[in-house]
């Protein structure tokens, strides 16, 4: 885990980075949905999806997550969806 998430996570403390996490991907949907109606920028996207992947980051340290642990469930949930794409 990189040295500065550790020192911003042991910093502001759990409860105020959760808060701050759920703050962030709100920015990011917002983001998108501008984006999809043609009225934002990918510049915009790209810094709330940096800002949301560094909290998410900050998530993974807090909540003890092995890294190779999400990857997994991560290419779980691909699998499946590339499953029920192949359903259809």
């Amino acid at each position: 885990m990189n040295q500065n998430i550790k020192h911003i996570v042991k910093h502001y403390g759990f409860q105020h980075q959760v808060k701050k996490t759920t703050e962030e991907c709100g920015e990011f949907i917002a983001a998108l949905s501008k984006l999809a109606n043609d009225e934002g920028s990918r510049k915009d996207v790209l810094e709330e999806m940096a800002d949301v992947m560094v909290m998410l980051e900050q998530m993974q340290y807090f909540l003890n997550i092995d890294a190779a642990l999400l990857h997994k469930t991560m290419e779980t949930k691909v699998r499946r969806q590339l499953e029920r794409m192949n359903q259809r």
